[in-house]
Order: structure tokens, then sequence, then C-alpha cells
């Protein structure tokens, strides 16, 4: 590095009396040393020093060396192609990646980056590499992706190749302005209407219970199909048809709601199908048809409500439980049959909401070991749940709001809770501490105002022989009618209490054994379970070797094995088709065997078969709002003129990025060698002359 250069490329930030002391220190170093004799040696000995004590005082100030860097980068054209089912249905898939990998061969002057897309934005080396089997197609999610790879990069220009059908993500206009280069698109599929049959969107039940009916709407596309009689049957397991309807359309582009009634006649995760009449001209016959599945239980979960006598805070509990989940029987104590009739329908339940229980009535409650929903009104005289009580109570009473309890963790609660409980009307609760042992989680207390007060008004409890709830204080179904006036719906309200019960009656964490795994997942995502594994003392162990057997409807079984991260147990079996699947896992804790079963489903998505007209109209809006232009069709315009009509839009120009780099001076290496270099010729020049 020439001098000048060095110089310029030093920064030092010290005062002028620091540098003046190292001029004064090195200039008196050098004249002790030799400023005793005026010579020509003495002189060459006195520079020497005057440099070397003069390099190691500057250092001092700490210096910085500034070091500049240029790299230039080629200019880009990302290439987006549309990898959902709909895309090809009117294309052909060969004609298409033949097209991506001519105007590649087309662009020498620019590099081309492929990506496809239909749910996620993916990567490929080659047009070959395009798959067309996405179940959805997420237009603006694919853009905004674009854009967050090219951030300040040298993005010349984007290629959209799509339908323009999107049913997915944010919208694709907006997302088309966000990455920084204009947008040119070639249309695929074909805008006219064609023939075409389609099962749009079935609405059902996901769980019924044996012997029962459930509702089953289905809505039917007819294009092209004016005047044609179309019927439409429901299908129950084994595909024998349930029922069966007719519709004509008017119009060349029609749609008609047809709604069934199935019965639910066996047990299990069932499979039912919708069909459409097929015509012998139709393209496409794959979205003729769907499928969706039900889990039908055995029976409905049966909740006791029990109480003194009737109560509105009762009352709305039972409401809350659900018509379809649940089952409610009541039973009061100052009724017939007292407590013997208690004993008896407490044997048949499965969960019991007591409300305001004298000792007597408590304890056959108790006996009956069973999940309990403690209510205690403010009134005198009730029973309080085991290992909890009233704390500083004066027999006087207040009224209070409720708040969602911080880190709640034990089951999920609805994000809507807490904002349903702020404008709500205000509980009576006895004044004082609500008292919870170790084994109770407040899931919400009361609040003054804007204060919280800590006191418990809802908890749940992990006891020893059966879950325990606590619902405090009088006034709750106020909180229910309030929603209801203010949202025209319970839903809040109604899930607090479903979720309560459910978590009363759910004892599975008993189990040393476990595999966590979706009841359901859409086609196009991976299938992720998860397994723990727990020692004697219900603790996580580590180190454990599980295994699982996965068998599909048709009852083929494949291996497969978790593999162990920070603790859990993990499996990714990506992407599954359509249907139910039945799994068996297997592990093995000090030689005991543990077995754990179970089945999900895999639900297919009718998104992307129906064959409609493509959008080309979008892609002529994006195209114009970032300064771009559409191309036509996939046959209208060859690679080689999109190649050049782009480039000739968009002209690439590299770009030269520089970076600067600040390096403290005494890191540099050749600073170093210069300051040996000057110490050793002094050396040499002091033995060989003056022998010291």
């Amino acid at each position: 590095m020439p001098l000048s250069s060095l110089c310029a490329a030093l920064v030092v930030d010290a005062p002028g009396w620091q540098w003046l002391l190292v001029l004064v220190a090195a200039t008196a170093y050098a004249a002790l040393l030799y400023g005793r004799r005026f010579t020509r040696l003495y002189a060459v000995l006195g520079a020497l020093r005057f440099l070397i004590v003069g390099a190691v005082a500057f250092l001092l100030l700490s210096p910085l060396l500034r070091s500049t860097d240029q790299h230039e980068e080629r200019p880009t054209v990302a290439v987006l192609v549309d990898e959902s089912t709909s895309a090809v249905l009117q294309t052909d898939s060969t004609a298409l990646r033949a097209w991506v990998s001519a105007f590649r061969e087309a662009s020498p002057d620019v590099d081309v980056a492929v990506y496809g897309f239909a749910g996620e934005v993916r990567a490929v080396e080659s047009a070959e590499e395009l798959v067309f089997d996405g179940a959805r197609t997420d237009l603006g999610g694919a853009l905004e992706d674009l854009a967050n790879r090219y951030a300040n990069r040298n993005l010349v220009a984007t290629l959209l190749l799509t339908d323009g059908r999107s049913n997915r993500g944010p919208d694709p206009e907006f997302s088309a302005t966000l990455p920084s280069a204009p947008l040119f698109a070639v249309g695929l599929g074909d805008t006219t209407t064609v023939l075409d049959r389609a099962v749009a969107r079935v609405d059902h039940n996901k769980i019924a219970y044996l012997g029962n009916t459930f509702p089953v709407e289905v809505v039917v596309e007819a294009r092209a199909s004016r005047g044609t009689v179309l019927t439409v049957d429901l299908l129950g397991p084994g595909g024998a048809p349930l029922a069966s309807a007719t519709w004509t359309p008017m119009s060349d582009r029609e749609s008609r709601r047809f709604a069934f009634v199935a019965a639910a006649s066996r047990k299990g995760m069932q499979r039912y199908g919708v069909r459409v009449s097929a015509d012998a001209r139709e393209r496409n016959t794959a979205n003729n048809g769907a499928v969706f599945f039900v889990e039908v239980l055995e029976k409905r979960r049966k909740v006791v409500l029990a109480g003194r006598a009737p109560h509105p805070d009762l009352g709305a509990v039972g409401k809350s439980c659900g018509r379809v989940e649940s089952e409610v029987t009541s039973w009061y104590a100052e009724g017939p049959g007292g407590r013997a009739e208690l004993a008896g329908v407490l044997a048949a339940s499965d969960v019991v909401v007591a409300h305001g229980l004298g000792a007597a009535e408590a304890e056959v409650v108790r006996q009956s070991r069973k999940p309990v929903l403690w209510m205690v009104p403010s009134g005198g005289g009730s029973v309080w749940p085991g290992g909890t009580g009233l704390e500083g109570g004066s027999g006087l009473y207040h009224e209070i709001g409720a708040a969602v309890a911080p880190g709640f963790q034990q089951f999920q609660l609805s994000p809507g809770l807490a904002g349903a409980f702020t404008d709500t009307p205000p509980l009576r609760v006895p004044m004082g501490t609500v008292r919870l042992g170790a084994t109770w989680t407040p899931v919400a207390n009361g609040r003054l105002g804007s204060l919280e007060t800590g006191s418990a008004v809802w908890a749940v409890s992990d006891g020893a022989t059966a879950r325990e709830g606590l619902v405090v204080g009088e006034g709750w179904w106020r909180i229910r009618v309030g929603e209801q006036m203010r949202t025209d719906g319970t839903v809040e309200f109604d899930g607090l209490v479903q979720r309560t019960l459910h978590y009363l009656t759910s004892r599975d964490d008993v189990r040393r054994f476990r595999i966590g795994v979706p009841a359901r997942i859409e086609e196009d995502e991976p299938v992720e379970l998860t397994a723990e594994v727990y020692d004697a003392a219900l603790d996580p162990l580590p180190g454990a070797s599980v295994a699982l057997d996965l068998i599909d409807e048709a009852g083929n079984r494949s291996a497969f094995a978790f593999s162990e991260f920070d603790g859990t147990y993990r499996l990714n079996l990506g992407r599954l088709a359509p249907g139910v699947y039945r799994y068996e896992a297997t592990c093995t804790i000090n030689g005991t065997p543990l077995k754990e079963s179970g089945s999900f489903v895999v639900e297919p998505l009718l998104a992307e078969l129906s064959v409609g007209p493509a959008d080309h109209g979008l892609l002529q809006r994006m195209a114009a709002s970032t300064g771009g232009g559409f191309f036509g069709t996939l046959g209208a315009i060859t690679p080689e003129a999109a190649a050049a009509a782009l480039l000739e839009a968009a002209p690439p120009v590299a770009v030269v990025h520089e970076e600067t780099e600040l390096q403290e001076l005494i890191r540099w290496v050749p600073l170093l060698v210069l300051l040996v270099a000057l110490l050793t010729a002094e050396w040499v020049l002091r033995r060989r002359n003056l022998g010291y």
C-alpha cells in the first residue's frame, strides 16, 4: 500500500496535545541515546530510534485502519412458477418446464433463479424439478417471500407464470408491489368457461355420536351446464348411497347448496363422500367427488348438575356444556330422593357440577370419586373442595370483575376470553383471599377496576384420585347473558366451561408413554408426531427407543423410529395422501414394554380441483402496478421473445457493492514487520560500529 494511501486510510481520534506528547517522547528518547555526537552514524541511529518510539507511542492513540472492499453483483431475474394442481389442468406441464428452461438459456446476461410455489416457495436448480401437485395457491405469500429473499439485492425483474387463481394467503395485488423490481407475467390456463361440475365445499360435524344423525351441507358448482340435470349423492362408509338430490342449472355458471342428513352407524373415524354426476365432455372429473371424515363416538359426556336448589349460575353452566358433546342431568337437594338418589345419579355420570352443596351432600359427591367442578356461591354454608378455603373472610361480600390468570398452561384458553372478561357485569364474591393448595392452579383471578387482586375466582386442581375445579361467587350467569347481548353469542363463556369440563374428565397425564398426534391435518401439511416417555416418578425419561408402525386404509404397514431432540421425541412423516391412518407405537422402559395406539385423518383439499377460468386480469393489474408487463399466455410468446422483451423493459445493470471495515492498526501485520525490521537494523548498526 503506498504511503499516501496508508495515511489516507488512517483514522485517529486524539486531541492535539496527545500528538505533541508522541513527538516529544520520540524526540527525547532518540536525543538521550544518540544526541552526544553529531556524526552520520549517530544521526541514522537516532532516526531509527525516533521512528520506533514514535510508532509505538502512536499506537497508544488507538489508531484505526480503514479498508474498502468492492465486489460486483450480477443482475438476477427471479422466475416464479405456480406448482399448484390447477396450474396444469389446462396447460401441458412438459411444455411449461421446457419453456422455463429455454427462458434461462435465452438470458445469458443475467442470473436466472427459478422458484416453484404453491403453499411455500422453494428454489429449484432446473425446470425438471418442478412438481405440479400443490393443493393450494398462495400467490401473495410467494411474492412476499421473494421480496424478503432479494431485499437490497440486484433483482432486475420478476417473471411470474401462473393462472392467477390464488386461494390462500395475502392479497397478491398488494404483495406484487413488495419486491423492488417490476413484475412480468405469463398466463397459464384458459380464461374461457369450461364444462365442469365440482364439489366446491362440504360443511359437516367433526364429531357425531353413535346412533345419532348429523347434518351435511354440500356446495356444488356447475359451469357450462345450463339445462342439464345433475345428480348429487351423499355416500356413507363403504360407499353406500345415503341420500340423493337433483339440480338443473339455469345459467352457464351457477352454484347450489344441498342439505343432507347422515346417520352415524359405525363407531370410530368414518369416511363419507359426496358425488356429483359427471359429463363425458368434462376435462377433469377429479373434482366431481369429495370425501370427508367424521369421528363417531360411542357416547356423550354425562354431566350432573347438583345443587341445593335451581340457581341461575348452575343453569348457565348447564347451557354451556354443549348440546352435542354433553348429556346434562339435574339433581337438587330440595327435591325428592335425597342423598340416596344422588349416589345413583353420580354413579352414571362422567363429571359433576356441585353448586352450594352442604356437608352431607358434598361427602356423597366425594365418595363417588368423580371429577367435580365445585361452585361456591356468596351465601354461607357451602362446602369448599379440599386444599382450598377463604382466608381473612369477614362474612361480607363485594363486587369484582374477573381477569385471566397469567401463566395458565393446564389447557388452552380462547384468545378472546380476556376481552370477554373486560366488559362483563361484576361478580358477587366473599371478601377475603381464596386459598389454593399446591395442586391448584388459578384460571381467572378477581379484578378491581384495572387491578388484579390475585384471589382466584376460577381454578382447577390435578387431584390424586380425580381432577377438581373451583368457581367462586355468584353472577356468572350475568357474564354469559352479557356476552350474548354484546356479541349475539356465548362462545367465550361456553368455551371456558367446556374446556374446564374436558380437562376434568381427561386423565391421560398418568400414562408413562404418550403419542401426540393431530386429530386432523390437511393434505398439503406435513404430519408431525411427538412422543413423551416418563419414568415411574413421571419425570421425563431421555434415551428411550420409540418405534411406530403406520397403517393406512388398505392395511399397508410402514415402520418408523422417533428421534430425540432436547428431551422430546419427534417424528416427521412428511405429506401423506388423504385418508384415515392408524398407528401403533412401542417403547420399553426398564424391561417393561409400553404400547400406545390411535388414529388421525389427512383431509383432502378441494380448492385446486375446480376447472374455473384463469384470472389473467389479475396478472395484468399486478404487472401494471409495478411497471412491468403481461406477455399473454404460454403459447402466445416464445421464451426467447419473453427474455428479450423483459431485458429491454428492465435493462440489467451490474451493481458494485462497497464494504468498509475498520481494523485496529496494532493488529495490522505489515506494521509489526516494519517495527521488527527497524529494531533489527538499529541493533545491527550498533553492534557492528559501536560494539554494544
